[in-house]
């Protein structure tokens, strides 16, 4: 049961990263500690999600006001897996997490799916370090030199893996990292969203933005600027073509907002944690040319 709940855990992180991909970055977000203490936000919100590279996976969780907390799953065989716990405080200059508290333990699983773990030592240290500009995380194991060369990139889950789960019913709470709103409204509405892109209806998106938004380098104040701007505007074709295949199902979503497509628009709830009506409004658009 333990490896199931983990494994759920895991591939669930994995979905939420293989809506997106890499194609177009979110928008640019540079939180010192001081602001984001301010504004209540743990920056390592920007960063979560399950990183992976070979039979290894780090999965990333923000903890409190600037910490992080990982868990690393590393498969050594069918039944035999290493997992170490460990958390630190985000140095939002170099963007890196040091820890003296790794716990590692090798977990295995019995015939009937029960596991049992054995404690390795208590007291690991070592460097997570993110990059912002390919989402990328490294690993400086200093206890065992583990992942020596190892670069971790964003997971993506597999379909015979998400049959192997119950992720395909539909997770009412899967987007309560980004959003309080009802997860089918939440879809609903990004998929309005998504059909006004696809048509052209600036008007309809025009109320959709939290204004100030910047497209192509220009910054629009309000709905009437952004009109005018978007007057002799149009999607470009690779654009449409990735647009058209989102689904608005399970999105992927990071600290930065929420994603459809492949970040031809971002998505964010400003009431998020807040005793304010749920919402979502467009923070950013991209894909767009000239006709």
């Amino acid at each position: 049961m333990k490896k199931r709940a983990l494994t759920i855990l895991i591939l669930c992180a994995c979905l939420l990263l293989a809506a997106c991909g890499t194609k177009n970055a979110p928008p640019s977000i540079d939180l010192p500690r001081e602001e984001a203490e301010e504004d209540g936000q743990n920056p390592v919100m920007n960063f979560v999600g399950v990183y992976s590279c070979e039979r290894a996976e780090i999965l990333v969780e923000a903890q409190g006001k600037s910490d992080a907390a990982f868990t690393v799953s590393w498969g050594g065989s069918y039944n035999e897996r290493a997992v170490w716990t460990m958390s630190g405080t985000l140095d939002t200059e170099t963007l890196s997490v040091s820890y003296d508290n790794a716990v590692k333990k090798i977990v295995t699983t019995d015939e009937n799916g029960t596991d049992t773990a054995e404690e390795v030592y208590t007291d690991g240290r070592g460097v997570f370090t993110f990059n912002g500009e390919n989402w990328s995380l490294t690993w400086t194991d200093e206890t065992e030199n583990a992942a020596e060369g190892m670069v971790f990139l964003p997971c993506y889950a597999t379909g015979d893996e998400l049959q192997e789960t119950d992720l395909d019913a539909g997770d009412p709470d899967y987007y309560k990292g980004v959003s309080a709103m009802d997860k089918n409204q939440l879809e609903q509405l990004a998929a309005s969203i998504r059909l006004a892109y696809l048509e052209e209806d600036w008007d309809t998106l025009s109320r959709q933005i939290r204004y100030p938004v910047t497209i192509l380098g220009t910054e629009l104040t309000d709905a009437d600027a952004f009109l005018r701007f978007m007057a002799d505007k149009t999607v470009t074709d690779g654009d449409r073509e990735a647009m058209a295949e989102e689904s608005c199902r399970d999105m992927f979503f990071n600290g930065q907002g929420l994603c459809l497509a492949g970040g031809q628009i971002w998505l964010l709830d400003p009431s998020y944690m807040t005793d304010n009506e749920p919402r979502l409004e467009i923070i950013a658009i991209s894909g767009i040319t000239e006709k």
